[in-house]
This record gives structure tokens, sequence and C-alpha cells, in this order.
């Protein structure tokens, strides 16, 4: 399986304050209109004493404008794809898959159906993977290999990811994870697509998709201390999954031309990287969750700087971890076992 077109936009980053929640409360669910300030206090609280909250100290990550929404972010995104890749592979898209871990815009609901219309074709299949967080993508190309190469023969898959962190839904989880905004959209495909005059190739393919998940925990909002996340065994098994995952392959990580990682707290990729034996260190511009595995995916075709395998990998704040291992440029010779 291979990219055929990778676009993706994440915002400047700036310096924000993050607030989260230190108590549970009843109006945690409510939804607010475009143009809300990043940050709002419980409603009724004074601004200068947010009652149940504990501010933190300011952090860089990815922010759009404040009238920003999911929605407009995919919408945005998938018309940039239509306009900037070749209209032959557009018009053969069979599946398309949306990913977002929040939801904060009306056409939430339907958003895979709004990104079909603004590709105009009728006959996809449109459907959304949601609350995977930073795994959400990696499950997105799983599927996409299983459609392309399944029974079903999708000529053209097109994944498009996007996330808009809105109250109630806190930027900041202490020091592990400081959530940004941006969208990501690409097209995959098998590699003997004909493309009718219409020549395109990112020069990534992608070489095999691992997901896993973390022995079962209660999720992120759980306010029992310590929190799992931040624990030894997190790290430990994220660790190993790398492991395997590389070991899978016969790869180490002297084979690799490159790793991307995650934008998380820098003592968890440290902890990660020492179990797993790599020279891992985190990303930046702030964690933006399911569209940070395909960000790696853009690189452009002519980067000779990263040919050879590269390796990217996320997890998701629910216990979720995936990896996927890509290889840019040209091939000079296929690993153990292909997947693509």
């Amino acid at each position: 399986m291979k990219v055929a077109f990778a676009i993706g936009d994440k915002p400047q980053a700036r310096r924000v304050d993050s607030v989260r929640a230190a108590g549970q409360c009843s109006n945690f669910w409510f939804l607010l209109p475009p143009g809300s300030h990043d940050l709002v206090p419980m409603p009724d609280a004074p601004d200068t004493e947010i009652a149940g909250f504990q501010t933190s100290h300011k952090r860089e990550t990815a922010m759009a404008d404040g009238s920003a929404e999911i929605g407009e972010l995919a919408a945005a995104i998938a018309t940039r794809l239509k306009a900037e890749a070749p209209s032959e592979l557009v018009r053969q898209i069979d599946v398309i898959i949306v990913c977002t871990t929040g939801f904060d815009s009306p056409v939430g609901m339907s958003l895979a159906g709004k990104v079909k219309h603004i590709f105009g074709v009728p006959r996809a299949l449109p459907f959304t993977i949601g609350q995977m967080d930073g795994s959400s993508a990696f499950e997105a190309m799983r599927i996409a290999r299983g459609f392309i190469h399944g029974p079903d023969q999708a000529r053209v898959v097109a994944v498009v990811s996007s996330e808009c962190w809105w109250y109630p839904y806190f930027r900041s989880f202490g020091d592990y994870a400081q959530y940004g905004d941006g969208a990501a959209a690409m097209l995959l495909c098998a590699h003997d697509l004909p493309q009718e005059g219409e020549a395109t190739d990112t020069g990534i393919e992608i070489v095999d998709i691992e997901l896993g998940r973390y022995q079962a925990q209660q999720g992120p909002f759980d306010l029992h201390e310590p929190r799992w996340f931040a624990a030894d065994g997190w790290s430990q098994a994220v660790g190993d999954f790398l492991t395997g995952f590389l070991r899978k392959h016969a790869l180490s990580a002297a084979d690799l031309a490159g790793i991307d990682s995650p934008c998380l707290d820098t003592a968890f990729i440290d902890a990660v990287a020492r179990v797993a034996g790599l020279p891992l260190s985190a990303g930046t511009g702030g964690f933006v969750s399911s569209v940070d595995p395909m960000l790696a995916l853009t690189v452009p075709a002519s980067d000779d700087q990263t040919s050879g395998y590269v390796l990217s990998w996320s997890v998701g704040l629910n216990g979720e971890m995936g990896a996927c291992l890509q290889h840019r440029g040209k091939r000079a010779s296929a690993p153990t076992r292909e997947q693509g």
C-alpha cells in the first residue's frame, strides 16, 4: 500500500494556559458556540477563581483561531486535498475514513458525510473512527489496507483527520500531554493503481501497521491518583510494543532512517526509549492526537535525507498504542515480512 497524496495543517504553536478538572462536576458535558475562548470557567464561576480547577504552567501547543471547529478544519483540509491532488485519484475514492477524538461542531455527527460531499464521490463508503486518540490514524490505515487488498478491492481510500480542543476537553493532562489543533488528509492506494496520465508518487510506502492495547484501565478522566498513564508500567508496555514491532521485520535502530514520536512528556518519551533501545525524542508544537501520525506522512517526495525505513508511533490516553513502518524513497530491499 502506498501514500499517493498527503497534506497536513498544524497551526503554529503558541503559549497558552491549560486548565484541567480537579474534581468531578455534573456540568462537564455541554457544548459552546463558535468563538468561545479556549479556556473557560465552569458556568457562573468567577474568572479569577475557577472553583474546582487548577491552572498549570503555560506550555506551547498548536492552536487554531478561536472560531475554529473540528468540522471546519476537516472540511478545509478535504477541500485542499480535492484541489491539489490529481483529479483522477479523487474520482477513484471508494472509501472515506474520518478520524477525530472530540466533537464540537454542527456537522460533527455527520462529518464523514460532509467530507464525502466535498470530494464529490457519491458512491464512496464514509465512516468515522473516534475516541482512539493518537492511535486512530493507525487504525484507519489498517482498515484501509483491508479495503484495498481484501475482497472489496478499493481503488483509493481517503483518510481525513481533524482535532480542535474545546471545553470540556481540557488541553492539558498535567505534564503528560498538551493537546493542540490541526488537520491532515491522505489518499492511499495499491502499488499498481492506474493513474491514466496523472502521475503522482509521494515516495512513501506503508510497509506495516500495528496496534496494541495496554492492560485494562480506567480512562483519563478517572481522578484517582496516581494516573495510570504516568506510571512506569505504561512506558514499559509501549517500549515492548515498539520492540516487538521492529523485531517482526528484523529491523533495529541502526536500520531506521528516522523515527517520528508524539509530542508528549519528555520523561515518558525517555522511559519508552530506554525500554525499546531506540533514540526517541518528543515531537514539537503540542500533541495533535489523531492528526500526528498522518503529519509524519506529509514529507515531500524529493526529501532524500529521510530515504529508507521510518518508524512513526503514538499512543492514546485510554491505553491505545499504534505504530507504522514506512519506507521513503526508492526501495532497495523488502523487509522480512511485507504487509503493504
